[in-house]
């Protein structure tokens, strides 16, 4: 982790619909910050995301179809 950004994580549980599993992405919280994240959408709702941790992407959570529209962060931004 680059010791000039900032660290904080909260966590507000699982997530996930009724077509799924359940999924959190609390293992990965502390790995690096979020720098990019890819949500797959259709027209009424989201399908999957999935989030970069610096360099690395993480499993995607939810489906692979629908629409990718990416993300990504510059040094020292965050979601809230």
């Amino acid at each position: 982790m680059d010791p000039d950004q900032e660290e904080f994580s909260s966590y507000s549980g699982e997530y996930g619909g009724n077509g799924g599993d359940s999924f959190d992405q609390s293992s990965n919280q502390f790995e690096d910050p979020i720098s990019a994240m890819k949500i797959r959408l259709n027209d009424r709702s989201i399908l999957s995301i999935q989030v970069r941790y610096g360099d690395t992407w993480s499993s995607t959570e939810g489906s692979t179809a629908g629409h990718p529209s990416d993300m990504h962060l510059s040094f020292g931004e965050g979601l809230v």
